[in-house]
């Protein structure tokens, strides 16, 4: 009888562990000095990082929610011809509730004041906010459909 109990009470923490590791919540934080960097760590093929991130991007940061889907990240470029190349411009009316509580936050940050342009890169599914002040590029991208 006392095989059987602690054999249940094996199983019993067994079966728990495994149910609070799969129901956990699965962000991921990741830092990069340089494009290169990111390439290396294959932030790029993750779908971490915009494939049209400029070659001089450094300071690269981002979190990645593996439940959800959903990228926030950031970087500073001097150079973002890139990103007004292959994204389209609009404001932030169209903007859904994450990336307007993402773009004000963005925006608000005390590093991040000044003009800030907002572009549309759904070919690619991110969207993108450059500060002019600091050339710090924000982005993040949700799933399709939210």
């Amino acid at each position: 009888m006392r095989w059987v109990l602690s054999t249940f009470l094996i199983l019993a923490i067994a079966l728990f562990a495994l149910v609070t590791w799969v129901d956990r919540d699965e962000i991921q934080s990741r830092r990069f000095a340089t494009l290169a960097d990111a390439r290396n760590g294959r932030a790029i093929e993750q779908g971490w990082l915009p494939a049209f991130t400029p070659a001089d991007a450094h300071n690269i940061q981002f979190e990645y929610d593996l439940d959800s889907g959903t990228v926030d990240g950031s970087f500073i470029a001097e150079d973002t011809a890139s990103i007004r190349k292959v994204c389209q411009p609009r404001n932030s009316v169209g903007a859904s509730a994450h990336e307007a509580k993402l773009l004000s936050a963005s925006i608000d940050s005390k590093s991040n004041r000044g003009q800030s342009d907002v572009f549309d890169c759904r070919a690619d599914g991110f969207s993108v906010a450059i500060q002019s002040a600091d050339k710090r590029v924000s982005y993040w991208a949700s799933p399709r459909g939210e």
